[in-house]
């Protein structure tokens, strides 16, 4: 023990009580090298000091000194019974450099965690504020697509009550051409009943016996005259009856009967031999049965006028009807004048017509139709003479 302050690589130093430096070890002497260290004369007062302040009070004491840039830990430890006071140092330069640099670090951290949590802050409010600003754009936007899409709903419930307003007229107008024709297809049932009942009274008035036999017959056939005109009155009171559309499951090849019916007059007066070619089975189509009808009446009235110059020995209307996927394909084809090919372009726009009294709104009207039941309408050359119009329509699933 009595060669530890010897051996010991820190600092040693004792002190007498009075201050006088006793002894102080080679790594004492080495630190501090700028002090004159000589046993028996008195300690550097940074020693001396502390050293009779532990003595007098006979307590240890710490401290931390600097000396030429270096950090040095002392204990002051007092021997009262042998009057000195040992002194250990310890060089704690390293340590309080490490200190220094976590302290620095701890403060560099803790001032980078403030700014941090400062442009957190500031980005949450310029969040915030382009949330609140982008919220009430969207709100404005909405509600001005509101408006709009309530205003496009109104337009387009216009444009449907114009067009079915439209379409109307263009029934009243092609009823009205249809006119003459009409008369004298309801002028043949109704002749034919005043023949059998004129027959019958001229019987009866010659005295003629009639059997139950014969009544029965002229009855049957007064009858069945009289269906028949009232089937044409019922048909031609449908076509031009102004109702809402209502698109249901339809027989193709009965809306073909019917429009022919109507247009039986006008097409033996004109010669025109038809022939039909409807697909077998032929699959019902989903549309308005009045609708569909204007169509057809239109493109068969246009192809009656179209073959008024054609030779009555080659005047020929064709309609045939095929199924494409899920759609019937329905083609009228004609002999007829055919079309300009300047005129092909803008043959379905309103107002526009091929014919010197026209008002341009037949074809219109039919396109018009056929878009609004999902399906489409083109015209093109048939071979080298007359024009095949060709449609489509949405059939059953």
């Amino acid at each position: 023990m009595a060669r530890l302050p010897f051996e010991t690589p820190n600092p040693f130093f004792r002190v007498a009580g009075d201050g006088r430096l006793l002894y102080v070890n080679p790594a004492g002497s080495a630190a501090f090298a700028r002090w004159s260290f000589r046993p028996g004369e008195a300690a550097p007062p940074f020693l001396r000091a502390f050293a009779q302040e532990s003595f007098l009070g006979n307590f240890p004491r710490h401290e931390e000194l600097e000396d030429n840039g270096r950090c040095f830990f002392f204990t002051f430890v007092p021997v009262r019974q042998s009057g000195y006071v040992n002194v250990y140092a310890r060089d704690i330069t390293q340590q309080k450099l490490a200190e220094r640099e976590r302290r620095e670090s701890r403060a560099d951290l803790e001032a980078k965690n403030a700014e941090l949590e400062r442009l957190q802050e500031e980005s949450h409010a310029e969040l915030e504020r382009r949330v609140r600003e982008r919220t009430a754009e969207l709100t404005a936007a909405n509600e001005a697509l509101r408006l709009a899409m309530a205003e496009r709903l109104k337009a387009e419930e216009r444009l449907h009550r114009f067009q079915a307003e439209l379409a109307h007229v263009g029934r009243l107008k092609i009823m009205g051409e249809m006119a003459t024709g009409l008369a004298h297809e309801l002028n043949q049932p109704l002749t034919a009943i005043l023949m059998q009942a004129e027959l019958a009274c001229r019987k009866l008035d010659l005295g003629c016996q009639l059997g139950a036999e014969e009544l029965k017959k002229t009855w049957q056939a007064i009858a069945d005259q009289a269906y028949r005109s009232g089937q044409i009155i019922r048909r031609m009171r449908d076509f031009v009856r102004k109702s809402e559309p209502v698109q249901a499951p339809l027989d193709f090849g009965e809306l073909v009967d019917e429009v022919l019916s109507l247009l039986r007059s006008d097409l033996r007066h004109q010669g025109i031999r038809v022939s039909l070619d409807l697909a077998s089975p032929l699959p019902k189509i989903v549309a308005d049965k009045i609708q569909v009808q204007q169509v057809l009446l239109n493109l068969v009235r246009n192809a009656i006028e179209a073959m008024g110059q054609t030779p009555p020995e080659v005047r020929a209307l064709g309609i045939r009807a095929t199924q494409r996927d899920r759609l019937l394909e329905i083609s009228l084809s004609d002999t007829g004048c055919g079309i300009p090919p300047d005129e092909a372009d803008r043959l379905f726009s309103a107002f526009h017509s091929t014919k010197a009294a026209g008002m341009g709104l037949g074809l219109a009207i039919c396109r018009s139709i056929v878009e609004g039941h999902g399906g489409s309408i083109w015209a093109a050359p048939n071979g080298e003479r007359g024009t095949v119009f060709t449609l489509t329509l949405p059939t059953v699933r």
